[in-house]
């Protein structure tokens, strides 16, 4: 019985050496004993390290950090004490989160909200803070010049134009082109825009500086001015704000599929067919196409007209008025006031409508009017104080686009 009671007292007592000479080789070589990690964790190779975790699809904030080692009261308290700053609801799936661990513990936790802004989430004793942070990039100006031959978005991609700045370009000049109808072959632009470093790689691209679009060998031109007074937006070669009143189209289509015209036509619908003049614009576009108020307004009709079938009218002042029909879905009320750009409804075949379209009308004075050759009003101008240095600004990019 002794002689059993001894045998098991040495296996425990060489199990205990062998524990501690394991331990401390790791220590050695990390610095710190670790702890079991979690599946989808990787080993923390310096008592200060940072790990980059991708967010999940479906993933909530307390289940992801969970996966990474914080226990759920912990995830709550870090998801409290950030609600003030920024609510950890909305992170987004496929973003990355860095975690930074010192002991194998986490310690801080950092996110950027978006281009400009990182979450920053440390730990103080036993509390957490959170604050917003301006991401600190540096930029440099770069010039791309191209050639069209099909598309903007094509053109763009091809002279190495990022995607987002693609679409930021169509946005800005939005106004005074549309992209969908007015660009032809042998157009040309020329873009000053940001590229930003962040820890010595490239980031996502910052804002355009500056652009103009040739187009049929007309010049449009545009430039980013922001002051201590002055909100940063595009202004023309005038210094007028990029937006006008209206939007060149209200939605994003594959081509006009029935032009404005006051001489009869023929029109097939599903129970008649018949003759009559067409004093609207029809955009062909995917059932689904969201379309667009094409101006501020406030809503008179949201709701089913004969013909028409799901239909909106917008008034936006005393003198103008738009209408939108054969919608698949309204997204606004009577009586609601609605801001330019607003998504109003989706494109569908309601009413008298052989397939899916907008049948898009602008009415001037109680008269429908061709919206195609309607000169929109421009937008309002930078003040007299401040045109000096608008002017200083559009000289300097100018010079850079070779103007």
């Amino acid at each position: 019985m002794k002689v059993r009671l001894l045998t098991v007292v040495f296996i425990l007592i060489a199990a205990l050496v062998a524990s501690f000479v394991w331990r401390w080789e790791l220590f050695n070589r990390h610095g710190s004993a670790q702890t079991s990690l979690t599946p989808n964790q990787t080993a923390v190779e310096t008592p200060r390290d940072i790990k980059s975790v991708i967010i999940d699809e479906g993933s909530s904030f307390g289940a992801f950090a969970v996966a990474q080692g914080l226990s759920p009261a912990e995830s709550m308290a870090i998801y409290e004490a950030t609600k003030p700053v920024y609510d950890l609801a909305d992170i987004k799936a496929g973003q990355i989160m860095n975690f930074k661990y010192l002991d194998n513990q986490i310690i801080a936790l950092y996110y950027d909200v978006n281009y400009d802004q990182i979450l920053t989430i440390v730990k103080s004793g036993a509390d957490w803070s959170a604050s917003l942070e301006q991401i600190n990039y540096q930029i440099t100006e770069r010039v791309i010049t191209a050639q069209v031959e099909s598309s903007l978005y094509e053109a763009g991609l091809k002279a190495g134009l990022d995607e987002g700045l693609i679409i930021e370009m169509a946005d800005a000049f939005q106004w005074a082109l549309d992209f969908s109808m007015d660009v032809r072959a042998g157009d040309s632009f020329k873009v000053v825009y940001e590229e930003r470093q962040r820890d010595g790689r490239l980031a996502s691209p910052g804002r355009i500086l500056s652009a103009y679009y040739i187009n049929e060998g007309q010049r449009y031109e545009l430039y980013y001015y922001q002051s201590e007074t002055v909100k940063g937006a595009y202004y023309d070669d005038q210094g007028r704000a990029a937006p006008k009143k209206f939007l060149k189209a209200p939605v994003s289509f594959r081509y006009i599929s029935s032009g404005f015209t006051t001489n009869s036509r023929y029109v097939g619908g599903q129970f008649q067919v018949f003759t009559k003049n067409h004093m609207a614009i029809d955009y062909a576009a995917s059932q689904g196409t969201p379309i667009r108020a094409v101006a501020d307004g406030k809503v008179r009709t949201a709701g089913w007209k004969s013909g028409y079938g799901n239909f909106i009218s917008i008034r936006h002042d005393g003198t103008y008025t738009t209408n939108y029909g054969h919608l698949s879905k309204i997204k606004v009320k009577n009586g609601q006031s609605v801001t330019q750009g607003q998504i109003i409804g989706l494109v569908g075949s309601t009413g008298f409508s052989t397939g899916p379209h907008l049948h898009y009308e602008m009415s001037k004075n109680g008269t429908l009017i061709n919206p195609l050759k309607e000169v929109s009003p421009p937008g309002e101008p930078i003040g007299a104080g401040e045109m000096n240095a608008f002017n200083q600004v559009k000289d300097k990019y100018r010079g850079l686009m070779g103007i």
